[in-house]
């Protein structure tokens, strides 16, 4: 099965194993590809909130036919290859449609490329309130042949495994025996005002988060950012301050 398929062949009508989110605020990136050659897909959402990609099979995808409509509505979803400024760090980005309507202007207002120069994606907003600018830099070289691309097919591919790698009668994600043990640190509550119900994530939960996610537990757990650079990093002082 194909899960994507080229950003061109859509009708106008419609250490990096993974798919990343951008971060809330500014992200500067330098694209690798260009518009056309972006992977069009439709991601769903399980009942726990994480994300997997549709198989377009809709008969059959455990997304689609799933009883929930909060599970069987599909979002679409394009995923590039890029250069994280200013570290030049190779990875493949997730990018929602209004992102891309944004990029596609810009490119077509710089001689139909976007390879030319950095671009700043600015999110802001959460939730349904979420929205997206794009602003460009100026024209510089950079030798962008020396990166060989992710194949983002392939990263569809492994995601959709891990999330439905066996398969519950009601066709939803299975969790794993792990799951169901106590855990062994402590477990971080949100409290978000308005909440119906104590949410308990486990250290587990945050291992799957990035930044921009950890980011939230931290604020919502009221504790003071720290100074860190990974993700790894920022969920060990979480663990630590919330056991103390």
């Amino acid at each position: 099965m194909q899960f994507g398929k080229k950003n061109k062949d859509v009708p106008v009508f419609s250490g990096n194993s993974y798919i990343r989110n951008l971060k809330g605020g500014e992200t500067t990136v330098r694209f690798l590809e260009e518009c056309d050659e972006w992977v069009m897909y439709r991601e769903h959402y399980s009942e726990e909130g994480k994300s997997f990609p549709c198989t377009n099979e809709r008969n059959t995808c455990p997304g689609c036919t799933h009883p929930l409509e909060k599970v069987s509505r599909s979002s679409r979803r394009y995923g590039a290859n890029v250069l994280i400024k200013p570290q030049d760090t190779h990875v493949v980005i997730r990018l929602p449609v209004t992102a891309v309507n944004r990029l596609e202007a810009r490119s077509e207002r710089n001689n139909g490329t976007i390879l030319d120069r950095d671009y700043s994606i600015i999110r802001f907003g959460e939730g349904l309130d979420t929205d997206y600018d794009v602003e460009n830099g100026d024209k510089y070289e950079q030798n962008l042949g020396a990166y060989e691309l992710f194949d983002v097919e392939e990263m569809l591919a492994t995601a959709f495994e891990e999330a439905n790698g066996a398969l519950g009668d009601n066709q939803s994600p299975k969790v794993e025996p792990e799951d169901d043990i106590p855990p062994s640190k402590p477990q971080v509550q949100n409290n978000k005002k308005g909440a119906e119900e104590e949410v308990v994530i486990t250290e587990k939960d945050l291992r799957n988060m990035d930044l921009f996610e950890l980011t939230k537990i931290v604020h919502e757990s009221d504790l003071v950012m720290p100074n860190v650079k990974t993700a790894d990093e920022l969920v060990d002082f979480i663990l630590k301050e919330l056991a103390s």
